[in-house]
């Protein structure tokens, strides 16, 4: 497990199979290398002891976290990232920041990979990359502060291949992907609902609105369970976890089939 710190630091646990039992105070190791605070750290999926993170002094860093150091570093970067992810085999790391630039790294390069200006408006925007397509979903807000989302093809950032309005609601849009079932959960802090689209490229609009869970309690956060721990057996393809102002709540997103069978 890691944490990112305001000194700078991740600091990483190492949590044994039998779970934590009792308080901890001292880290397995830390990684040092940025000048403020550390914003996001993303473990890379598929290779082992490799880590990307972002932080406050406007740098990307790669890691290497066996020999704890890092190994590369772009500090081209003109602003604070508001968002950050990996490409679904890791070959490419994205991030958007605070002065709405979409930035495409490739961790086996220096320097920047690509750019393109994303949403207009000033609040914070996020990323998701769609799978292993080579297609990457910001979410933010226009100019007049409604909720948007666009598609970009790597293959051509001159242009998305859309950016269109999202909903009515207000809270920054979270976004995240299954892949497996190819739908688009959009969380937003401050709200109560989760939405969820379909992502096709045959759609016109690319996102094609499914349903919307509704809690009774404003999450202050939202992210998802991996997903050995769905019960398959109960047509449920991702379970998530709120976090209210009072509870943790565990979120069952389930297939309605016909036939109590596959």
């Amino acid at each position: 497990m890691a944490t990112a710190s305001e000194d700078g630091t991740v600091k990483l646990w190492i949590v044994p199979e039998e779970g934590i039992t009792k308080d901890v105070a001292e880290s397995d190791a830390e990684l040092r290398g940025h000048a403020k605070k550390l914003i996001f750290s993303k473990f890379h999926p598929v290779a082992d002891y490799t880590m990307g993170t972002a932080g406050a002094d406007n740098t990307v860093r790669i890691w290497d976290i066996s020999a704890q150091k890092c190994v590369l570093t772009y500090d081209e970067v003109k602003s604070t990232a508001t968002g950050l992810d990996w490409s679904h085999n890791g070959s490419l790391l994205g991030e958007i920041t605070k002065d709405k630039t979409l930035n495409v790294f490739d961790p086996r390069k220096e320097g920047q990979a690509m750019t393109a200006n994303a949403h207009e408006g000033a609040r914070p925007q996020k990323i998701v990359w769609l799978g292993d397509s080579s297609t990457i979903l910001p979410t933010g807000f226009a100019r007049t502060a409604e909720r948007q989302y666009a598609v970009w093809d790597l293959r051509d950032m001159s242009q998305p291949l859309i950016m269109k309005r999202l909903d009515d609601y207000a809270g920054i849009p979270v976004p995240f992907y299954d892949e497996d079932s190819k739908v688009v959960f959009i969380a937003g802090k401050g709200e109560s609902a989760v939405n969820f689209y379909q992502f096709s490229t045959d759609s016109p609009n690319y996102l094609d609105y499914l349903h919307a869970y509704k809690g009774k309690e404003p999450q202050k956060g939202f992210s998802f369970m991996p997903k050995k721990v769905v019960d398959v057996m109960a047509c449920e393809i991702m379970r998530g976890v709120r976090l209210t102002g009072k509870t943790i709540e565990y979120v069952a997103f389930k297939v309605p089939r016909k036939s109590g069978t596959f």
